[in-house]
């Protein structure tokens, strides 16, 4: 069960609208905290520009900008965070001042959320969010379960519950680490959760059961797991081109959200970047919960990739 959502908000009406799905899918659970939070950026010029404007008394425009902008964030998140008191939700607000994704990594850490939830927005979905630098950053090195939703290609006005989930499974411990967090969405909907492995190798004779389906025994494990759980679940196993496959299914069975896992030192520079998460995530309407795995990297790591982000948005600025 969860316990802890934490929403990054960008002030935008669109961004705000995950607050409405993410209501749709909890509602108002029992010891279950929102923390929304807006980081406000210091400045918002070029480097050079920047850099003199920074020498400046605090009375200056960039100061009264900054004081400006912050009371503005907070009014908004009172706004939100009022709206949700008053449906009966725990509620909690942040406005710190940063730089975007290494505020909102720091905070994960901090909070230990059981899910971070953001909506993507802009013609290309999800991919304008994964080439952009906060997203990018953020999706790199999240501890927590990612959960991704684009409001401009929700098909209902009212956001809908998740019913039907689809987990793209290769075998392997580390892509089934999904799950874990994946039953507290499939048990609070009721939801079926289809896993899905492709196989991409050329047939060596003729299926038994129709095209492209082959054996599903690698992932009767998970399938199992799931069951003894208390979740509806089945099997679907297909030949194919993997990205395609998913793409097709998540049409042809009409899912409500697209699970996944990550791994390596390099978050989702292995997986997202490869042609077939690429092409998932590029081509993707449907909401993805996204699970980074890798090792727990000591603190010196975490504070040198911290550090590394801080500076890397501050040449982006």
């Amino acid at each position: 069960m969860l316990r802890k959502i934490l929403i990054p908000l960008d002030g935008s009406e669109l961004s705000d609208r995950i607050l409405s799905k993410t209501r749709s899918l909890f509602g108002e659970q029992d010891d279950l905290e929102y923390v929304l939070m807006r980081v406000i950026q210091p400045f918002a010029h070029p480097v050079a520009e920047r850099d003199e404007r920074a020498a400046r008394v605090d009375s200056s425009p960039d100061a009264n900008e900054l004081r400006l902008r912050r009371q503005s964030a907070k009014r908004h998140l009172a706004r939100l965070s009022e709206e949700l008191v008053a449906s009966g939700v725990k509620v909690k607000s942040l406005a710190p001042l940063g730089q975007p994704a290494a505020i909102i990594l720091k905070k994960i850490e901090q909070l230990k959320p059981c899910l971070v939830a953001m909506a993507t927005h802009g013609r290309s979905g999800t991919s304008r969010w994964i080439r952009g630098s906060v997203a990018e950053r953020v999706l790199r090195a999240c501890s927590a379960p990612l959960l991704l939703w684009n409001p401009t290609t929700e098909r209902d006005a009212k956001p809908k519950k998740f019913e039907r989930i689809l987990v793209p499974l290769d075998g392997s411990e580390w892509a089934a680490s999904i799950l874990t967090p994946l039953v507290a969405f499939a048990a609070h909907d009721n939801a079926e959760v289809i896993l899905l492995r492709v196989d991409s190798h050329p047939p060596t004779q003729t299926p038994a059961e129709g095209d492209g389906a082959v054996p599903d025994g690698p992932l009767e494990p998970f399938r199992e797991r799931l069951s003894n759980a208390g979740i509806k679940v089945r099997t679907l196993v297909v030949r194919g081109q993997p990205a395609d496959v998913i793409l097709n299914t998540l049409e042809s069975e009409n899912i409500d959200l697209c699970a996944m896992s990550t791994h390596g030192r390099s978050g989702l520079s292995r997986w997202v970047f490869g042609s077939v998460a690429e092409k998932v995530l590029r081509n993707c309407h449907r909401p993805l919960l996204i699970q980074r795995v890798v090792g727990e990297p000591s603190a010196q790591d975490h504070e040198a990739e911290l550090a590394a982000l801080q500076e890397a948005e501050d040449s982006d600025a």
